[in-house]
């Protein structure tokens, strides 16, 4: 790890508000223009970084980017209600649109909070129908290359319908991921992230450094 990013994830540690075991987190404020996530990525066994940036905010929508060694891939989230209509699919690295839009997280964040949901994901090789489900599992400490935080961990499992971009070679899945969510300068943060499925793609990503305003 670079000098910048130690001190980074110095900077991270340090500025991380602990969570009571009782606080609900009713809601967070929305990403700025320059803030800047840095992840371990890894991807089948792969490490890679990779680095998520806003944009672009409105009152009603904030437009993120990331970028994964020479390529880039455009995403949206919904300020209203914390979903993505379109962004990566982690799992295999595919550009990927939502519909409905993918709710990433309901407030408020507490102890046995769960939400569900069904969405068409049509990435660049494949189109699936996702049901998935989604519970708030409690806080925990959890470390990462930016520091240690006390998360909120959200378990997952999903059900998966697919075929590839023509609509042939149909199959069904499952999925599981675990996803912990903590708050860095009172901006929702996916600290680290789990995930695999029967169709043999997995994944984690990890928090390294933030610049967070």
């Amino acid at each position: 790890m670079s000098k910048t990013l130690r001190l980074l994830a110095v900077m991270v540690a340090c500025t991380f508000p602990l969570i009571s075991s009782a606080q609900k987190l009713e809601r967070t404020k929305n990403w700025e223009v320059g803030d800047k996530l840095t992840f371990n990525w890894v991807l089948s066994g792969k490490a890679q970084r990779m680095l998520e940036e806003t944009v672009d905010v409105t009152e009603t929508e904030t437009k993120i980017t990331y970028k994964v060694g020479d390529r880039s891939y455009d995403a949206m989230l919904s300020n209203k209600d914390m979903s993505y209509p379109k962004g990566i699919c982690l799992s295999n690295g595919q550009a990927c649109e939502f519909s409905p839009a993918y709710v990433w997280v309901t407030f408020p964040l507490e102890k046995g909070r769960k939400w569900s949901g069904t969405m068409k994901v049509t990435g660049e090789t494949f189109i699936s129908e996702v049901a998935y489900e989604r519970t708030v599992e409690g806080i925990e400490k959890i470390k990462t290359a930016a520091g240690q935080f006390e998360a909120y961990r959200v378990s997952g499992s999903g059900r998966i319908k697919a075929t590839d971009k023509n609509g042939t070679s149909p199959s069904t899945g499952k999925e599981s991921n675990t996803d912990w969510f903590a708050t860095i300068n009172g901006k929702l943060v996916p600290v680290k992230t789990e995930y695999k499925n029967s169709y043999g793609e997995r994944f984690t990503r990890e928090l390294v450094a933030a610049e967070v305003k």
